[in-house]
């Protein structure tokens, strides 16, 4: 499956969502795969509070820390449906 993960500075994010991926299915990383967007959007009020959203070709993970982009990289793995070769997003809707 082709990925694209922009991390915005957030390594270790990063890192731990390319650990998952590569434990369940074969990833190739492409600029023309799915675009997973990582990021911190420090003027939130809650803290390790985190938002999952569709973009253009993938999506959008915003965590109001790092551990809330954490959080929010976890329930995308977790709610993600998997098979042999890829995984399909199933982010919540709220």
């Amino acid at each position: 499956m082709k990925i694209c993960i922009h991390s915005d500075g957030y390594e270790k994010q990063a890192e731990l969502l390319r650990k998952t991926l590569e434990k369940r299915i074969e990833v190739e990383y492409t600029s023309d795969g799915m675009n997973i967007e990582l990021d911190v959007v420090n003027t939130w009020n809650e803290k390790e509070s985190y938002q999952i959203s569709k973009i253009e070709n993938g999506y959008r993970i915003l965590g109001s820390d790092e551990l809330g982009l954490y959080y929010g990289i976890g329930k995308f793995l977790h709610t993600a449906v998997w098979s042999e070769t890829e995984f399909v997003p199933n982010p919540p809707t709220k």
